[in-house]
């Protein structure tokens, strides 16, 4: 299981770790669908993203709504998904993803864009 909180890996040691190639994991996150943050030019991936060598169920539809313009930057996100929010009774995004509750979550997002 992957869930290192603050850690992150390269896009070459995130595709070994996955068993995936790095234009698959470029294409997840330029269609928006896997968080990822750059190093001058390499390409990071925070690992609580992924349960189980797979990201996170729901994390694509969360992202999508945060990431509809002037909503949130990648590092927006990355707090988005490890603060607590009173909308989700002061749980985390990441931690209610893990317990398969998107419904909440998705709330949580939809009130950063209005």
């Amino acid at each position: 299981m992957m869930t290192q909180e603050g850690g992150s890996k390269s896009l070459e040691d995130t595709a070994n770790l996955l068993g995936k190639n790095k234009r698959s994991l470029i294409n997840l996150h330029r269609r928006g669908r896997l968080i990822a943050w750059r190093n001058g030019e390499v390409l990071h991936f925070p690992m609580w993203q992924f349960l189980r060598k797979r990201p996170l169920r729901g994390l694509d539809k969360v992202l999508a709504k945060l990431s509809a313009p002037n909503v949130l930057d990648e590092w927006g996100m990355i707090g988005f998904f490890l603060l607590s929010h009173g909308l989700l009774g002061e749980r985390r995004p990441v931690d209610l993803l893990r317990k398969n509750k998107l419904k909440p979550v998705l709330k949580a997002a939809e009130a950063y864009g209005s």
